[in-house]
């Protein structure tokens, strides 16, 4: 994976906004951070417009423009780019880098739910086990997830509160 940090200036001294690009396996920007100028404020007002959309597509590929702008004393903000200025798998901030894995992008949408086991079953070992962490344990999950089918089992009347 191919990441840029980008860092816009309106002028020296104030405010900084750092962007995160990663290119694999389509230009977006994953992280954005604002820092304080030398008044160490951070005001809207100081900061320039920036148009994030256009920003992911110049690090588009072939024919996209140019992800380093010349610097231009008054003009529009800079744009200053690095490749993997930001180390791959880890953030401007030096932390293990939270995003998944290549090829698993299209995880991070779902969410993995471990499903109740067979009811006959779960309320059986419910009347045998002595608390819900013995119960947590004998079935691999955490306790919050057996609290959750017993509450569940609770609310369709197949037990009843200890």
């Amino acid at each position: 994976m191919t990441q840029y940090t980008v860092t816009i200036e309106s002028q020296p001294g104030e405010s900084t906004t750092i962007l995160r690009v990663e290119t694999t396996p389509r230009p977006r920007i994953v992280e954005v951070t604002v820092r304080a100028g030398a008044d160490g404020v951070v005001c809207s007002t100081a900061l320039p417009p920036v148009d994030l959309a256009k920003i992911a597509d110049a690090f588009g590929g072939p024919g996209a423009a140019e992800p380093t702008a010349p610097p231009q004393a008054g003009g529009p903000a800079q744009l200053t780019a690095a490749p993997g200025a930001a180390g791959p798998g880890q953030s401007t901030r030096g932390r293990q880098d939270p995003s998944p894995p290549p090829g698993a992008a299209d995880e991070r949408t779902t969410r993995n739910y471990r499903r109740m086991p067979e009811v006959a079953g779960l309320v059986r070992a419910y009347r045998e086990a002595v608390s819900v962490t013995e119960l947590a344990r004998r079935y691999g999950v955490p306790r919050h997830t057996m609290n959750a089918w017993l509450g569940r089992l609770r609310r369709e009347g197949v037990i009843e509160r200890r």
